[in-house]
């Protein structure tokens, strides 16, 4: 009964790492291109003043 009750609470902590380490990759990827989105402005207007 004991061995069942360890591998169903590693299951649940590798579902936990997996879904943080999507989480993390999907924040990292969002802050990524919205910093390259970022820089594309800032390089629109920076061209265009004079």
């Amino acid at each position: 009964m004991a061995t069942i009750c360890s591998k169903r609470g590693e299951r649940r902590q590798t579902m936990i790492k997996v879904a943080s380490d999507l989480a993390a990759h999907c924040s990292l990827t969002a802050y990524f291109m919205a910093s390259t989105f970022e820089w594309r402005i800032l390089h629109v207007l920076f061209s265009r003043s004079p």
